[in-house]
């Protein structure tokens, strides 16, 4: 025999199964709660991060568009430049006072059609330098507004600048040359490096051709970006993302959004082994609480298993002698659990054995003494069985013919109740049809007068939302008043900021102070403007849209009226039905009635012809197996004989059998 798997083996199995799944599911998910919270945090960080990046950078080229499209404007600079140009030195004295205004302006330059370059600081440049070659010149005159282009290393200084240019304008707005001014990126840079993420997170920006413009490693400023996937995400026209790429031999995680004036991207990309490294040490605290546990649970299963296998053995020991025949046999283990129950079982089984045993000892003796008293009657019943035969069969002749024409009357009569039936289930689904048809007419009246009951409240409602449109035209219309005296007002503030401004500049150093309030005041004068165009624009869409909702409520208006008159007319075609229904319900009464006196006769006349066929029927059966009962009994009255000589033997043999057990002596 095959030996299994110990109780002991099993018990420890047990105890590490029950420690190990749920610790390594327990494991499993702190280690994925964890890492997806982090990554949570860290996504939330970076997305932080980047829209304040963002806003800053686009703070800080607004501020430089804002000031040097002021500066474009400028009628000293726009009056020498009209003029023979005799007052340079005024003219580059309003350059050097605009570029000590903005310290990261790094050079400050006005060019001429004629090829003509006034630059602040001085430059040492080449006899055939021609400024309108420039791309900064080109691209002002070409778009004929502010432009910016990508940033480059300055080749006087080393440090990385981006220029951005604006055509000048006379009165006949004509361009008579182009501003421009080398912006440092020193500041902008510095904000973006102080943003970091976690421990090797940072933040590249880059142009929308993928050249960096700002990174931590300063080598890798002007060069492009390191991987395809970037490249391709700078160039490409997506505002916004998020991606996972892999460089230098690790998984990275990247979000980008665009810088709205330049179409850079910035992107904040970490590297996906942090995650991982923060959640290890929760991972290798759950294996050692798991090794802990394992072992734990091993030894207090060795120390329960004990008794128990213990206890099995000695009763393994006893449950051998009972199965050689010993019924004497009684287990003395003491246990309160499932194994003492098991004994208490084993020691009565083998009690009720022992009884068994000496009750079967005594029947086998009167068994053998029964055998030849019925041996004895067996041949008396014989003869008596043959004789009762014989008349029986002449009997089972008559009932025969008389169960054959009782039948055939039955079938007919049978048929005859089917068709009835049949008549009585036709009309009952018919009746069951106008029920559900009244039902469905109740229903179909009931929604004309709901839908009526819609119909006039639509177009209670249509009248009021109408009321309302009409007013809230009217306020619109007055609040467009007040939005162009807003907007006149903006116009001439700003023209006096303007003013202030020139005449402030004039002033020299004493006037500093007041130009920097004129060009808040100014600020704030072409922000009152946009803000009045802008409440003009949604006034007219509004008025617009409120025209148009007049006429849809017109609209609907009309189809409600149409409506109503379709709902009348069908509340007419179910008053119709209804009487029709009523109608056909009533003779369908009629008919129902007749059906079921004729179903009452047709039960009684089967009832009648059912009892005769089966008292015909129980007639023949009975003599048959009457008939052939007879002849069985004669069979069996011999085969009792047989076996009753042969109960005699097996008696004998049985009452060998039963004294080969030891059993308890009464």
């Amino acid at each position: 025999m095959r030996k299994g798997m110990s109780i002991r083996i099993k018990i420890l199995a047990l105890v590490i199964a029950v420690v190990l799944l749920p610790t390594s599911m327990l494991t499993y998910i702190s280690q994925k709660t964890a890492s997806d919270a982090i990554k949570d945090e860290i996504m939330k960080s970076i997305n932080e991060n980047t829209n304040n990046i963002k806003e800053t950078v686009n703070m800080f080229l607004k501020t430089h568009e804002e000031n040097l499209r002021s500066f474009s404007q400028n009628k000293s600079l726009i009056s020498f430049l009209s003029s023979q140009r005799r007052d340079i030195g005024e003219m580059l004295g309003d350059l050097e006072w605009f570029k000590s205004l903005n310290s990261d302006i790094q050079s400050i330059y006005v060019a001429t059609a004629d090829k003509e370059l006034y630059i602040v600081p001085e430059a040492d440049l080449p006899d055939d330098f021609d400024p309108t070659t420039r791309v900064w010149y080109t691209n002002a005159v070409s778009k004929n507004d502010l432009i910016w282009t990508d940033p480059y290393l300055d080749a006087a200084v080393g440090n990385l600048v981006i220029t951005v240019a604006i055509p000048i304008y006379d009165e006949n707005n004509d361009i008579l040359g182009v501003l421009g001014a080398d912006i440092s990126l020193e500041y902008m840079t510095g904000i973006i490096n102080s943003f970091r993420i976690d421990d090797t997170g940072y933040y590249i920006l880059s142009t929308n051709r993928g050249k960096i413009v700002t990174h931590p490693q300063q080598d890798k400023i002007g060069q492009p970006l390191a991987t395809d996937v970037l490249r391709e995400e700078a160039i490409s026209g997506e505002y916004e993302g998020k991606m996972v790429y892999h460089y230098n031999g690790e998984d990275k995680y990247t979000a980008y959004t665009t810088i709205d004036k330049t179409d850079w991207k910035l992107f904040g990309t970490f590297n996906l082994s942090e995650i991982r490294k923060k959640t290890n040490a929760i991972v290798q605290s759950s294996i050692i609480a798991t090794v802990l546990l394992i072992t734990a649970g091993i030894l207090m299963g060795v120390f329960l298993s004990n008794p128990i296998i213990r206890n099995i053995k000695r009763l393994v020991k006893d449950m051998n002698l009972i199965g050689n025949g010993d019924f004497t046999v009684r287990s003395k283990i003491r246990s309160k659990d499932e194994i003492g129950l098991l004994v208490q079982s084993l020691n009565k089984m083998t009690a009720d054995l022992s009884s068994t045993m000496e009750n079967i000892k005594k029947m086998s003796l009167d068994v053998s003494m029964s055998a030849d008293s019925l041996a004895a009657s067996a041949e008396e019943s014989s003869a008596t069985t043959e004789e009762i035969s014989r008349t029986i069969t002449e009997i089972v002749k008559v009932t025969e013919d008389q169960a054959y024409s009782t039948e055939d009357g039955l079938k007919k009569t049978t048929q005859l109740a089917e068709n009835i039936q049949d008549v009585s289930s036709e009309i009952d689904k018919i009746i069951d049809v106008v029920k559900e048809s009244n039902t469905l007419k109740e229903k179909g009246l009931n929604a004309v007068i709901v839908l009526k009951e819609k119909s006039d409240a639509s177009n209670a409602a249509s009248d009021e939302i109408n009321s309302a449109i009409l007013e809230m035209d009217k306020s619109a219309e007055q609040i467009g008043v007040i939005v162009e005296t807003i907007n006149n007002i903006a116009a001439q503030t700003n023209l006096l900021s303007l003013n202030a401004s020139i005449e402030a500049a004039r002033a020299g150093e004493s006037g500093r102070g007041f130009a920097v309030v004129a060009d808040e005041i100014r600020k704030l004068a072409e922000q009152s403007a946009e803000a009045s165009r802008s409440i003009k624009s949604l006034i007219d869409n509004i008025q617009a849209k409120s025209k148009n909702a007049v006429n849809t409520v017109d609209e609907s208006k009309k189809i409600i009226e149409a409506q109503n008159v379709a709902v009348a007319e069908t509340q007419g075609a179910f008053n119709d039905i209804s009487e029709m229904l009523q109608s056909i319900s009533d003779n369908l009464s009629s008919i129902s009635s007749l059906n079921e006196v004729m179903v009452g006769k047709k039960n009684e006349i089967l009832s009648v012809m059912e009892a005769i066929s089966a008292s015909a029927e129980e007639t023949s059966a009975s003599t048959e197996q009457i008939s052939a009962s007879s002849v069985q009994q004669a069979a069996a009255i011999e085969e009792v004989a047989k076996t009753a000589e042969h109960l005699n033997i097996l008696a004998q043999k049985l009452s060998e059998e039963i004294s080969k057990f030891k059993i308890d002596e009464k």
